[in-house]
């Protein structure tokens, strides 16, 4: 790799804008908070899911990241959060399917990426990828926010890979609807749909999906001319995982 992943250290940022992220405190970045509310009562999630009230934001370990406008320290352009989990039956993703006979069936054929992802758990390697978002803001160009959701993910691999540590290699798997997989498709990360389909009363399709983060990341470095605006970005992120 061409990023050197050990400039990053674990800590917190608390600059007001640019990329920022705290470690075992959902409320540290303030003005994430506004943007999850206004997708709790834009999605109709049950009063439960509420700022502080899931199990991930009462975990310590649980990574939250923000990219917070270089022009409105009020404006989260994008958010999300990582968080390691035991196994893949603890996970808020996998509950959010599992009242799907269908999905479930659908996993329960993925032998391979299944062993796969209980040795991740096992070597404490697993991640789940939650609460991934943008603003609502019509303002912000839609470029811009791509280019935020970079970031955070470049954030996201110094910070669960232990900065590039040998031996380590992260795995992570999320929920997502059909408008953020056809964005992880414009800027080509490579992942893979386990299970997807209808879920209840949704309008859209929801996919059950995993990824190797460090693999994206090493695939994008030996392609800069494919990968360019995509890699450029998710630098910065990397770069930004450093700061305190």
């Amino acid at each position: 790799m061409t990023i050197d992943l050990l400039d990053a250290r674990r800590g917190e940022y608390s600059s007001k804008s640019g990329l920022v992220y705290s470690i075992g405190d959902p409320y540290a970045i303030d003005e994430s908070l506004k943007l999850r509310l206004q997708y709790v009562e834009a999605m109709d999630w049950q009063p439960a899911y509420l700022e502080g009230q899931d199990p991930y934001d009462k975990d310590p370990r649980t990574i939250h990241l923000a990219k917070i406008s270089e022009g409105s320290s009020s404006i989260v352009e994008a958010g999300m959060r990582l968080t390691p989990v035991d196994k893949l039956g603890d996970s808020l993703s996998l509950e959010m399917i599992s009242s799907s006979p269908d999905f479930l069936r659908q996993l329960s054929s993925q032998v391979e990426w299944m062993e796969q992802i209980e040795r991740a758990a096992q070597e404490g390697q697993l991640w789940d990828l939650t609460r991934l978002v943008t603003s609502f803001d019509t303002t912000i160009p839609p470029k811009q926010k791509i280019g935020s959701i970079l970031e955070m993910i470049g954030a996201g691999i110094a910070l669960t890979s232990d900065h590039g540590e040998a031996g380590v290699d992260p795995l992570w798997f999320f929920a997502t609807n059909r408008t953020m997989k056809s964005v992880f498709k414009a800027v080509k990360i490579q992942h893979t749909v386990l299970a997807s389909g209808i879920l209840g009363n949704d309008e859209q399709e929801t996919y059950f999906c995993v990824a190797r983060p460090l693999e994206v990341l090493d695939n994008a470095l030996s392609n800069p001319r494919r990968y360019g605006t995509t890699i450029e970005s998710v630098e910065r992120g990397i770069r930004s995982a450093h700061r305190r």
